[in-house]
């Protein structure tokens, strides 16, 4: 599916690129490099070995022409992480950096030029995480035995050879709009705001402007109206955070701001767009179930290894 929105910034943007992002290079100092012997994340803490490693890894991905090409674009949430101190963010791509340190695909053509695309990042990263656990393990494996209309892993174990297919459910068009406007928000906030608030800060959205993605004709008005929600969103969100002032602030039109955050923590949390529900995931997930298993030969053991969305 192609890009669902176009959010990117605006004509001086790759002046901005330049000045703030070193025209796309973030491996000549990168911020976590600097962070001492251990990085602590939400998740885990990773030693200074394992995120030379993983840098190293994904800088053969988003090399400077690839880094500069997204962020140009406005597809800034694929890297943003990796120029800006953001402990939230940069785990799903320190993950990533150590899957491909262990896969090592770097034959791969196509699936490295999948990950550099925002549209097939997701199904891509799925490739490299299977990959890697399989070679971690010590699994012999084949990387699109049969080419690109082939199962994507060929593997033996246990003197046996099994087709693995990997599919991951990806978001409804609804839920791929809502989430890019999230991530332009976001990012849109972190270039204004150095410093967040005691106590937090919570953006919630009208339930009017959220209702937009589920309908056809309110996502035509998204994606001609996407980057002047944006802008007036940060714009209110880096005013109220600057005056320095506690309690609830209307964005005109548009939803509310509240400081601190009623429900506890530290920076800046939003309830901005609803995902898609269950059974309309359920239904997706079957669909995606049933066209793997066309893909597996018939000789041999096939496996189709799908991933959802969800959190539970």
């Amino acid at each position: 599916m192609g890009r669902a929105i176009n959010l990117s910034a605006d004509p001086d943007r790759r002046q901005w690129v330049d000045e703030r992002c070193n025209g796309g290079d973030w491996s000549r100092a990168p911020w976590f490099l600097k962070q001492g012997p251990v990085l602590r994340t939400l998740g885990r803490s990773f030693s200074q070995a394992e995120v030379r490693q993983a840098a190293a890894a994904l800088a053969r991905v988003f090399t400077p022409e690839v880094c500069r090409g997204l962020l140009v674009r406005g597809d800034t949430w694929l890297v943003q992480s990796l120029f800006f101190h953001n402990l939230f963010e940069f785990p799903r791509l320190l993950h990533l950096g150590l899957h491909l340190h262990h896969a090592r695909p770097w034959n791969a053509r196509g699936l490295i030029a999948r990950l550099q695309d925002p549209d097939q990042y997701w199904g891509a990263t799925l490739e490299v995480e299977l990959w890697s656990a399989l070679r971690r393990h010590g699994v012999p494996v084949d990387h699109e035995p049969f080419g690109q209309d082939g199962p994507d892993f060929r593997a033996c174990f246990d003197y046996r050879q099994y087709f693995i297919e990997a599919k991951r459910v990806h978001r409804s068009e609804a839920d791929t709009i809502g989430r890019e406007l999230s991530d332009a928000i976001t990012f849109g906030v972190l270039e204004r705001i150095d410093e967040f608030p005691p106590g937090g800060c919570l953006v919630e959205l009208l339930s009017e402007v959220q209702r937009l993605t589920q309908s056809p004709e309110g996502r035509l008005r998204l994606q001609a109206e996407g980057r002047t929600i944006v802008k007036e969103v940060v714009n209110a969100v880096a005013r109220v955070i600057e005056d320095g002032k506690l309690g609830e602030f209307p964005i005109d039109r548009l939803g509310i701001i509240r400081l601190p955050n009623p429900d506890g923590g530290n920076g800046i949390t939003y309830s901005l767009f609803e995902d898609s529900d269950r059974e309309d995931e359920t239904n997706r997930a079957f669909r995606l179930l049933r066209d793997g298993a066309e893909r597996l030969p018939p000789e041999g053991r096939g496996v189709v290894y799908l991933r959802t969305p969800s959190k539970t």
